[in-house]
């Protein structure tokens, strides 16, 4: 019963992510967004923080509409911009991510991001002698319609570049070896080395599709089973994540485990 439900949910997810099934689109797991105007929007002091895009993102025939909110992962970056004072409630970013999808819902995690100014409005109190003037000299003129959008643009801070020492916390990971757990009803990865302890402490996984197709596996027969993961480790508040982006099983012989 298990197995058919496991099959079952799994061809529904990836209905959905493909776009058959009525409901909002789904990006898919993995897709790397790229200068996105957005804003992040926090529920609390102490979360969730959700990250409303003003532009919509195109994935193939996925089109995710401007004004929708996708929740933040914790992570290293997201710990940055809370910290940076030149970012509030009412500050524009422009935000390169990564998108997860767990369970029909899509997550962000952010690698880069750049604060936007408001939009600089040029001086429209220029007298008729000094327009006259410009006039004469610049035989080429910028057109009106243009100089105004050229005034509209958001202003790039490149003061707002993050250090590249503060997110040293991000590690990349390959071929380790390990379990995914429930602790505390959160996943955690522990590291094994084939029966050997490697000396390194669980880190709790952060929703996406890899996760989903482990509990899938699991669900399906007794487990734990063993993964050869490979993905990012991330650090926010003190807590250390790890973003799968690929788990395969490994099969062992003897006592080594299943």
């Amino acid at each position: 019963m298990n197995r058919k439900r496991c099959l079952l949910a799994c061809g529904l997810g990836l209905l959905i992510m493909t776009g058959s099934v009525w409901g909002a689109p789904l990006l898919r797991d993995g897709l790397y967004a790229k200068s996105v105007p957005a804003r992040v929007v926090a529920m609390s002091d102490k979360g969730p923080w959700f990250l409303e895009i003003h532009s919509e993102i195109k994935d193939k025939k996925i089109v995710v509409p401007k004004g929708t909110r996708m929740e933040l992962l914790p992570c290293s970056m997201l710990e940055i911009i809370l910290g940076d004072a030149k970012v509030t409630l009412d500050t524009d970013l422009r935000v390169w991510a990564k998108i997860a999808q767990y369970h029909d819902k899509n997550y962000v995690f952010l690698m880069n991001y750049f604060s936007l100014s408001p939009a600089v409005k040029q001086a429209s109190d220029r007298s008729a002698s000094q327009a006259n003037a410009s006039a004469k000299v610049n035989r080429i003129q910028i057109p009106e319609a243009v100089r105004k959008r050229m005034a509209e643009q958001p202003v790039v801070h490149s003061r707002s570049l993050p250090k590249v020492a503060t997110v040293l916390t991000n590690k990349i990971l390959i071929n380790r070896l390990g379990y995914v757990r429930t602790h505390k009803e959160k996943k955690v990865f522990v590291f094994d080395g084939l029966g050997y302890s490697v000396g390194e402490s669980p880190v709790q996984v952060l929703p996406c599709r890899a996760l989903e197709r482990i509990e899938c596996l699991q669900n399906m027969g007794v487990g734990p089973y063993r993964f050869s993961i490979a993905g990012m480790t991330t650090v926010f508040r003190g807590q250390t994540y790890i973003y799968l982006q690929r788990a395969l099983r490994v099969f062992n012989h003897g006592n080594f485990g299943q």
